[in-house]
């Protein structure tokens, strides 16, 4: 009998921001918020039972669970200018999860695994109240807004399980 197990919990907050400017100049602007990496999780087991009436049991399993929040804004700003005002979240945090078992004896095999993944992630980009509403201006050459989630996440499980069984004398089919 053999078992294996991984679990991994992650979150986050990453902020990047302009917010509550009376006036403001300046020329090109770029507001990021980025989350980038790799998490690789991965679990195996083998079982493997002597003689003729032994029974190999194996599991495995890979767990996962993620929550972050990716945030750019640019808020309040009253007057004044700029040039390009570009405002960007992305999220590109990748992650992997293996999970496997492999169980043999002469009688039986059994072998499970499971790879199970909660995913919770924010990702946003904000552009609000630039500009005064009571008519004062703020001039720019241009704005981007743009919240890109490119995450990837890949889960794999896989489980054999191999039993060579006996020959029965008294069995019609020749095992029993």
């Amino acid at each position: 009998m053999a078992g294996a197990a991984t679990i991994a919990v992650q979150s986050g907050v990453t902020q990047a921001g302009v917010a509550d400017i009376h006036h403001w100049q300046s020329d090109d602007v770029a507001i990021s918020a980025q989350r980038e990496g790799w998490s690789v999780l991965g679990a195996a087991a083998i079982a493997i039972a002597k003689g003729a009436k032994g029974a190999g049991v194996a599991g495995s399993a890979s767990a996962l669970v993620s929550t972050r929040t990716v945030d750019a804004r640019l808020l309040n700003i009253r007057s004044g200018s700029a040039g390009h005002l570009n405002v960007q979240s992305q999220d590109a945090a990748n992650t992997i999860l293996i999970s496997g078992a492999v169980a043999a004896s002469g009688m039986a095999g059994v072998g499970a695994s499971a790879a199970v993944s909660y995913i919770e992630h924010e990702v946003t980009a904000l552009a609000r109240k630039v500009g005064d509403s009571s008519g004062v201006a703020f001039e720019a050459d241009g704005i981007s807004v743009e919240a890109d989630s490119d995450a990837l996440i890949i889960s794999v499980a896989a489980s054999l399980g191999i039993g060579g069984g006996q020959r029965c004398r008294h069995c019609r089919y020749g095992r029993g």
